[in-house]
């Protein structure tokens, strides 16, 4: 049963008060191994003016580090159903809430986790996820791969079956195929 959600951000900065232009999601099963079907999959995108609309900033040196990627990844910031900032957020709420997940898991939720509150607030839109349902990629991660170069090359394999890096849903699915994996492996089932 996929009651897990793994989120992933696009932004304009790294403070919590960033411009967030993508969120990406899906929902998957932590115990089902990383080629396990994930089938509810939700991408958002707001537009840079309604981030500053408001009150969400952009980092000039964020800025740069954008022109400095893929350009399937740059485009998916812009190409697409792009909304307001308030709009975006209230579907991916929506689609969230339909899925009613157990945990939330991100890269690292003091990052994702933290600009989406804020984001939310800056907004106006109900948070509905308590604290304690929030999840790290990046410590399961190092319990399962102690070794760090062994665990960013599983990282790596994995993303690399995955879309385009840096499109938030793809990285969401990256992410999350990562998770189950390492699951497997503290459970002595990879």
């Amino acid at each position: 049963m996929q009651r897990d959600l793994m989120v992933d951000i696009e932004t304009m900065g790294t403070t919590p008060d960033a411009a967030v232009v993508t969120v990406g999601a899906v929902m998957f099963d932590l115990t089902a191994g990383p080629e396990q079907t994930i089938d509810k999959r939700c991408l958002v995108q707001a537009s840079i003016a309604s981030n500053q609309d408001f009150g969400r900033t952009i980092s000039g040196q964020t800025l740069e580090w954008w022109f400095k990627q893929d350009p399937a990844a740059i485009r998916g910031l812009i190409e697409g159903q792009v909304t307001n900032l308030r709009n975006a957020l209230t579907q991916f709420r929506l689609w969230a809430d339909e899925h009613r997940p157990e945990r939330v898991w991100a890269n690292d939720p003091d990052f994702d986790v933290v600009i989406l509150q804020s984001a939310f607030r800056s907004c106006n839109v109900h948070w509905s996820w308590h604290f304690a349902i929030n999840r790290s990629m990046r410590t399961i991660g190092e319990l399962a791969y102690p070794d760090q170069r062994e665990r960013r090359a599983v990282i790596k394999a994995i993303r690399e079956q995955v879309g385009t890096h840096h499109k938030a849903d793809d990285d969401a699915e990256a992410q999350a195929r990562f998770v189950a994996h390492a699951y497997q492996v503290l459970k002595g089932e990879a």
